[in-house]
């Protein structure tokens, strides 16, 4: 394990006993977790403390407050948070069949008949999503997880943020190949719009098994963006290929919506009104979140000291995001302007995780994925009669934010394949 990978971690965090690493990140690291009471599996994301200071730490916040109200079964949903004098430990759903990035690339493109019901359940989460008045703005299949019974879930909240009426930000963020043309522009953009494209980008990869993209140097990359410079593979139903072309318009006034994608014709003979299973996992409560953040001893720390919460210090645009949060519906706290240095509550035993720890863990850790598996094909409950089977997945869950390398594999085909287009 590299330096920046570099934790001090223990056997166990609250109820969580750890099983072995499955991702690594540039501040984290992804563990297995299981819960002593109820054998129950899931995946832990462990952040130093050292890595998370000043803003940050606050994009941190922003992410977990987020990620907190996306009550969805399309959405990977936050568990439990823990802390000590070293780390932050996030326990998230455990999606034992990885990144739909990594099924794409191992595999190919799917069917229509296989797309279809993942493309409505990806899209109906994105509305639910921007319903609650949040953007993602880093939709890309290695946040795309693949649960145990083959369905999709969105995670990686970090670059999302809670939006205004009018949805306008002005940063550009997200991977080049899934950004839309005006997010790259350098000029403020819609960002519910800009999620429009980058999903468009992403039914083409499913569909395809490629990105719409030739080029590889990244001027040039992005100038094909600018101007749409792309093509509809010809193996693409006339519906298929009309919704895709409308998800991927550069002029914003013609670009499809999301509500427009769910009516659309593409999906005329899908079951629309899917039941799913219910979560069946508790959730993290807003009074942990707030514990979590030490909102409580902060109140205190700003009226003692009211000089050092002047509206020059740190990051504003940030806390400018938490206080727009905080004042969304009625369960929110107020906004408080500098986060207080927080105390560790204990100090567990621990241990160095090296790379032999991760080689003893590997074979119980498959086992475990196996294990969670009930369904070998990708599918959306009770929306099709499509049984084509489709092969299985990887067997670790990478995801909930990790980023490891990309895989080495290459699809052989004209354009840019998947695999090789996410390095750029």
């Amino acid at each position: 394990m590299g330096e920046s990978h570099a934790v001090i971690a223990p056997n166990r965090i609250g109820d969580f006993i750890f099983k072995g690493t499955i991702g690594e990140g540039a501040f984290s690291i992804v563990k297995l977790v299981v819960k002593e009471q109820n054998g129950q599996y899931y995946a832990c994301k462990i952040i130093p403390r050292a890595k998370l200071e000043g803003s940050i730490r606050t994009r941190f916040e922003l992410e977990i407050r987020i990620n907190q109200q996306m009550r969805h079964p399309g959405v990977v949903a936050l568990i439990d948070l823990f802390k000590d004098d070293f780390n932050y430990y996030i326990i998230m759903e455990f999606c034992p069949n990885g990144e739909l990035f990594e099924y794409i690339v191992q595999h190919g493109k799917l069917s229509e008949r296989e797309c279809k019901p993942l493309f409505y359940q990806l899209t109906s989460t994105i509305q639910f999503i921007h319903n609650m008045n949040v953007c993602h703005r880093d939709l890309k299949p290695e946040n795309i997880l693949i649960d145990r019974f083959g369905r999709l879930k969105i995670s990686d909240f970090g670059l999302s943020r809670f939006m205004g009426p009018n949805c306008i930000v002005s940063t550009s963020c997200g991977s080049p190949c899934y950004a839309s043309p005006e997010c790259i522009s350098g000029k403020p953009y819609n960002a519910k719009t800009s999620d429009v494209w980058s999903l468009g980008v992403i039914f083409y990869a499913m569909s395809s098994g490629l990105l719409p993209w030739t080029k590889r140097n990244q001027t040039e990359l992005y100038q094909q963006i600018s101007t749409g410079d792309y093509k509809i593979p010809n193996h693409l139903s006339p519906a298929l290929a009309d919704l895709v072309r409308k998800m991927l318009t550069v002029d914003l006034n013609k670009r499809i919506t999301i509500a427009q994608i769910l009516d659309h014709d593409f999906f005329k003979d899908i079951n629309k009104q899917v039941v799913y299973p219910p979560l069946n996992v508790p959730l993290v409560s807003l009074k942990k979140i707030d514990q979590f953040f030490e909102r409580d001893k902060e109140e205190q720390y700003r009226k003692d000291h009211p000089d050092e919460f002047s509206s020059s210090t740190g990051d504003n645009s940030f806390r400018k995001q938490l206080d727009q949060l905080s004042e969304k519906k009625h369960y929110l706290i107020k906004q408080r302007n500098i986060l207080y240095a927080m105390k560790g509550e204990h100090q567990p035993k621990v241990h160095e995780v090296t790379e032999a720890d991760k080689q003893n863990a590997l074979k119980e850790i498959h086992e475990i994925c196996n294990k969670n598996k009930t369904v070998n094909t990708i599918k959306v409950v009770d929306t099709t009669n499509s049984r084509k089977p489709v092969p299985k997945t990887s067997l670790v869950n990478r995801g909930h934010g990790a980023k490891q390398p990309t895989p080495n594999k290459v699809i052989v085909k004209p354009g840019i394949s998947v695999g090789s287009a996410s390095r750029l």
